[in-house]
């Protein structure tokens, strides 16, 4: 039996108020911070990229949680 989409939708917004509420959006950009030293000198890894990254991380969460406010609602099953 399929998910309704309406379902599926509700669902998949829950889960992206979730991500954002516990910080899992960025995870990328905070793995890259903490692990810095092994990144640091490979290919285009330095200070300005970092320093980059670090900006990047507000930034990236605000325009997560905005892309949240901007979901289309769920279609109407008939």
């Amino acid at each position: 039996m399929r998910t309704p989409v309406s379902q599926f939708q509700s669902d998949y917004a829950a889960l992206l108020d979730r991500l954002a509420a516990t910080g899992a959006i960025g995870l990328v950009l905070q793995n890259y911070l903490e692990n810095k030293e092994k990144f640091l000198g490979i290919g285009n890894y330095n200070e300005q990229g970092f320093a980059f990254m670090e900006k990047g991380k507000s930034i990236v969460l605000d325009t997560f949680k905005k892309a949240l406010l901007d979901l289309p609602p769920a279609p109407q099953t008939v």
